[in-house]
């Protein structure tokens, strides 16, 4: 079943004698008792008044939007950082895949407290407490680092980790991904006393591979 929620409310200043919604709910046409129509749209609570000459309106018939249609406007306002836009389109779209793609945007902006709202939204409480805890990094490097990883950018962020207060995390990454060249190289780079134990690591992995 369709999770329903109230985008928001509107009330008419007259008596409403016609309401047609579009099916996606995006939109709603709206005929007044003076004959007055408007195009009310809960997405970005707007009402647009229509000029018309039909006379008595008793039916709508809508061209809807998309799905190619909504996908583009997220992309749009995901670039434009309109996040309240945004979030109200991954509302209608309502697929999993678009509320993902929203909170990636948002950490890519930096924007770690709507990125949360979005976390919240798809219910990853592990994500939440996670971005609740880098959020407090003094260290805009190491806050980057963290959120490349997320995003699965492990180049950069390697080259932020090096860039940082805890040039060390490059290398606990690595080590994690099992990626032992580079861990390997990394630990000569900044942790000479580490080549040992990554050697090791790197022929216990091959030997159970």
């Amino acid at each position: 079943m369709v999770n329903m929620k109230r985008l928001s409310k509107y009330k008419h200043t007259t008596t409403i004698q016609l309401a047609q919604i579009e099916t996606t709910g995006t939109r709603t046409v709206v005929v007044d008792a003076n004959k007055n129509v408007f195009v009310f749209n809960p997405v970005f609570d707007t009402l647009l008044e229509i000029s018309t000459s039909c006379g008595n309106i008793i039916d709508v018939l809508w061209e809807n939007w998309s799905p190619e249609k909504l996908h583009e406007l997220l992309q749009k306002f995901m670039s434009l950082k309109s996040w309240h836009k945004a979030w109200k389109i991954c509302t209608v779209i309502g697929s999993s895949e678009s509320w993902l793609t929203l909170s990636h945007a948002a950490l890519e902006h930096l924007n770690l407290d709507f990125a949360m709202k979005v976390y919240r939204e798809m219910k990853n409480v592990s994500m939440v407490w996670y971005l609740t805890e880098i959020k407090e990094y003094e260290d805009r490097n190491l806050l980057a680092g963290c959120i490349a990883i997320i995003l699965g950018q492990y180049d950069m962020a390697e080259k932020y980790f090096l860039e940082s207060s805890s040039p060390e995390r490059a290398l606990e990454m690595r080590r994690e991904l099992l990626q032992w060249e580079k861990a390997l190289q990394l630990a000569k780079q900044i942790a000479p006393d580490m080549i040992p134990f990554v050697a090791k690591e790197c022929a216990q992995d091959c030997e159970f591979s």
